[in-house]
């Protein structure tokens, strides 16, 4: 079901009007079903709806105080559904409780048309004995939250409220206003538009370094503010709320996930967080190709090696076989391909290869043999002659290498227009913005403000504000807001 509340202004709070309109379905299509009245004395059947509209009028006179509407109208709408009588009564009476309106006098019907079946109430905001008017603030919690109670207690189609609707669906009003203004990208605009790799980063993540490393590939940051979380560009100019581009990205999504918000490793290079995440991306997964010496096995192949030992030894030859040594470093193990920067933790593979995994299932830990070194110095020398003639070796799998210097993409100046011959005009707008001392800076400072002053000597110029403004044209009326049931009946 889906509550929606018909604001009245108080010009035209007509409590009488509201309820004739309701008892006569006067819109086209329409008729009455059913029809009841609360909390007044004249009756609850339609046969008193005048008495009952005379005793309403007669309480709101009463009070010449309130600077606010003295009625409220509620309307409810049930999608492909029709429930019975009883059950319609006990939800008028759940929402009225609710809103703070148990006691007060009230006019219901329902009804049918060719669209959707719905009901609507006419509640009378001053109380009949304290004569005290009352307004639920921020009612649309509360409709949601009797809308969700009652779907579950009747069985009824779940229809998603405001505050149910992903977060992700709505972008701010500030982005969309620049956008419109100036036709240049906002950065929530960027930030949407990079969120598949934000969130197949975060699919990746099993720390927040982890996650701090996606983000940075993008110069992108997660910062706390408030109780949340703030998407931000790496100079902190920018900023675009996390839990606004996906509900996972919120701070307690991400806590549940991740554990404690920490903040990114401060000596951590731009460098190394694109590595890291490159190690966790499904390149990292190489397939050997036969008869090319030193190419990689796989994490199937590194994991049967592990599976099949029984010894230390019998682990350290396994592995020398794929030209990888397993060595100490700090408290846990690494594997090492004998190059720089090409090393692993083991415990990446998977949690059973850890030092203490490892080592309650062979024992203390021990220093490769003699035999594995040999053929670790043999897989060595062929991967030596190899490289010499010029085949090409890969990496183990999820061995950190470092094909990328720096963030792979970052938020700057960029066209919202689509014309395919834009680019020369862009490039002189951005020379144009670079000469702060040039009078055409002052005459234009956005995009949309160059194009305009260009297309009157510019054909160019001139297509893509024509393009551009057909857009607009075409999705006004998605954006135009409709005119509400009671400014159509009291207008």
């Amino acid at each position: 079901m889906i509550p929606k509340r018909i604001d009245i202004e108080p010009a035209n709070d007509d409590f009488a009007g509201l309820a004739n309109y309701i008892a006569a379905a006067k819109d086209e299509g329409e008729k009455l079903e059913s029809f009841w009245i609360e909390n007044c004395n004249a009756g609850d059947g339609l046969d008193g709806l005048d008495l009952a509209i005379a005793e309403v009028k007669a309480t709101q006179a009463l009070n010449q105080r309130t600077k606010i509407g003295k009625t409220y109208h509620l309307m409810i709408s049930f999608r492909d559904e029709h429930p019975p009588l009883d059950v319609l009564k006990d939800i008028e009476s759940e929402f009225a409780k609710a809103l703070g309106y148990a006691e007060h006098q009230r006019v219901v019907g329902t009804h049918v048309n060719t669209d959707n079946f719905h009901m609507h109430i006419a509640i009378n905001k001053i109380h009949p004995d304290t004569l005290k008017a009352y307004t639920p603030l921020r009612d649309f919690k509360t409709l949601e939250e009797v809308s969700r109670a009652m779907e579950h207690k009747h069985g009824l189609k779940v229809d998603l409220g405001r505050s149910d609707k992903l977060q992700s669906e709505r972008r701010p009003q500030r982005a969309l206003d620049k956008e419109a203004h100036t036709w240049e990208q906002s950065f929530d605009g960027y930030v949407r538009e990079n969120k598949a790799e934000l969130m197949a980063a975060l699919d990746q993540s099993s720390t927040w370094q982890d996650m701090h490393d996606g983000m940075a590939r993008f110069s992108l940051q997660l910062q706390p503010y408030g109780n949340g979380l703030v998407i931000a560009d790496a100079n902190g100019k920018h900023r675009v709320k996390a839990s606004s581009v996906d509900r996972l990205l919120s701070m307690k999504s991400l806590e549940t996930r991740l554990g404690q918000f920490r903040p990114p490793v401060a000596d951590r290079t731009a460098e190394q967080a694109s590595d890291s995440q490159l190690d966790r991306s499904g390149d990292r997964a190489n397939d050997r190709q036969p008869g090319q010496a030193g190419t990689a096995p796989q994490n199937d192949d590194l994991a049967k090696a592990f599976r099949q030992s029984e010894t230390w030894q019998d682990l350290h030859v396994g592995l020398a076989r794929y030209g990888l040594e397993l060595r100490l470093q700090g408290n846990g193990l690494v594997l090492d391909s004998g190059k720089r920067g090409a090393s692993i933790k083991a415990s990446t593979i998977g949690r059973a290869y850890s030092k203490a995994a490892l080592q309650k299932r062979l024992g203390a830990f021990q220093a490769p043999s003699r035999q594995a070194q040999q053929i670790l110095a043999t897989r060595g020398a062929a991967q030596h002659r190899a490289a010499g003639r010029g085949s090409a070796t890969r990496p183990i799998p999820g061995a950190r290498q470092r094909p990328l210097s720096g963030p792979r993409k970052q938020y700057r100046k960029r066209p919202i227009t689509s014309h395919p011959g834009q680019a020369r005009l862009w490039r002189r707008y951005l020379t144009l913005q670079r000469q702060r001392k040039s009078l055409l800076v002052l005459a234009f400072k956005t995009w949309r403000d160059f194009l305009i002053f260009e297309a009157s000597t510019d054909p160019l110029a001139m297509a893509i504000v024509m393009s551009q403004r057909q857009i607009i044209e075409a999705i006004k009326p998605l954006r135009t807001p409709k005119r509400s049931a009671n400014q159509e009946l009291f207008r």
